[in-house]
């Protein structure tokens, strides 16, 4: 034991920056040479399913399942689909998202589901070659996106000091209570979401006001 322990001491003592690296290099390639079950290797050039939320996934099937107790499972595959239809609904439950409301009163799940789902049955119905393309006539030179980014570049340029936006967490006290330490709670070793959801908005916009000045004074 004795012998062992001196050994191994020996061997730490004498390692070198170099000797580790080599070490983790070798170890690399017996990895990478490693034989493995043929299955693994065939199944790493297939599609990745892994790379999916599972959970995200069982959510857009409750959106496919409401669909299909109201009008019949695939019932879009049988009945076609029209693009504009389809981009209006994934645009409206964006926008319903955007705007603060999570949750699609119609069906209880959440807008961005809802939104997955319609630019599901719209792909759906693109792949089987049953759906009606009635997007616009379309521009002579696309989006250009190219010079609008430019043009965005040259705004950055022009006013390069950013300034926080306004956003509904800040305005909320309750919010600010749920999402956002009080700064002069967390100063004052007071914070607790209870006292933060019971500040006036004034006092919470003064006290992120502190929080940009600090940020400011770090920056």
């Amino acid at each position: 034991m004795g012998v062992k322990q001196e050994t191994m001491d020996q061997f730490v003592k004498n390692l070198t920056p170099k000797k580790i690296f080599n070490h983790f290099v070798e170890m690399e390639q017996k990895m990478s040479s490693k034989d493995t079950n043929p299955k693994d290797v065939l199944g790493i050039a297939k599609v990745p399913m892994h790379c999916i939320s599972p959970r995200v996934l069982m959510e857009v099937s409750l959106a496919m399942m409401e669909g299909g107790r109201k009008y019949g499972t695939y019932n879009y595959r049988a009945m076609g689909v029209k693009a504009s239809v389809y981009y209006d609904a994934a645009m409206r439950h964006m926008m319903d998202w955007f705007e603060g409301t999570d949750i699609d009163a119609d069906s209880g799940l959440h807008h961005l589901v809802k939104a997955i789902a319609s630019l599901i049955v719209l792909r759906d119905g693109i792949i089987m070659g049953n759906y009606e393309d009635d997007r616009p006539i379309q521009l002579p030179n696309k989006l250009e996106l190219d010079k609008l980014n430019e043009k965005a570049k040259d705004l950055i340029k022009r006013y390069p000091e950013y300034i926080r936006p306004f956003t509904q967490v800040e305005k909320e006290p309750a919010l600010v209570g749920t999402f956002l330490k009080c700064y002069a709670c967390v100063e004052a070793d007071t914070y607790s979401a209870e006292k933060c959801a019971a500040c006036s908005a004034e006092s919470v916009l003064a006290a992120i006001e502190q929080v940009k000045q600090k940020d400011a004074k770090n920056d």
